[in-house]
């Protein structure tokens, strides 16, 4: 279980609104499964709220630093999937796709050293 404490302030982002919209709940209980936060919310280490049967209402994040990287991390991934969807449009070449394919590879395989995983 992650380390969270009773009385520590989490952030949700729920799924149903804007990503900007984010609240802040208190950890009322921890138990070995479910961390139980105000308003009769919990979340477990998926770190999603539960949705009592339903789709997820929002993610949890233990800090503000958490969300705000989750979102750079997440528009990263969207420019990078749009340079790959048009690189003909955007005039690469097939060096430059090749550099780029290269550098993921060499990020891929250096982190497979450091976690001994993937």
């Amino acid at each position: 279980m992650m380390p969270v404490s009773v009385g520590q302030t989490v952030l949700v982002s729920w799924s149903h609104r804007s990503r900007d919209s984010l609240s802040e709940l208190s950890v009322k209980k921890v138990g070995r499964k479910w961390i139980h936060l105000t308003g009769g919310y919990r979340f477990d280490e998926s770190m999603s709220l539960d949705g009592a049967g339903h789709s997820s209402p929002g993610r949890v994040y233990l800090s503000r630093d958490d969300y705000e990287r989750k979102v750079r991390e997440d528009a990263e991934w969207a420019e990078l999937r749009a340079a790959v969807e048009s690189h003909k449009r955007r005039g690469y070449t097939a060096e430059q796709v090749r550099y780029a394919l290269d550098a993921l590879r060499a990020a891929r395989n250096e982190r497979k050293g450091t976690d001994g995983q993937r």
